[in-house]
């Protein structure tokens, strides 16, 4: 792996990492403000709003670790991890405008 690749991807992973933070927490207090939630949505709000930044620092610390470890090519992949975790995220904040409770 190139070390501008791995810097250039780190550096974008962190800013991805700041904008899931203000993304669950603005979607998360427009939910909790014109929802009635429960308490287990309330709690999958409060998740999401640790997971998002902290699963992109682990994609981070897991690229660094494979790129010093002298791996394949195939450790580009961690950036790729938290993807699913957005688009989860995205679902659920969605699915209280459809009225999906």
């Amino acid at each position: 792996m190139q070390l501008w690749i791995l810097i250039s991807g780190s550096i974008g992973m962190a800013m991805l990492g700041f904008i899931g933070f203000l993304m669950s927490v603005f979607a998360g207090s427009a939910a909790g403000n014109n929802h009635n939630l429960r308490q287990l949505q309330f709690s999958l709000l409060t998740t999401f709003l640790y997971l998002l930044p902290g699963i992109c620092i682990v994609a981070i610390v897991m690229v660094w670790r494979a790129w010093s470890a002298d791996l394949s090519t195939t450790h580009y992949w961690w950036f790729a991890m938290p993807l699913p975790f957005y688009i989860a995220y995205i679902l659920y904040i969605s699915g209280f405008e459809q009225g999906w409770r």
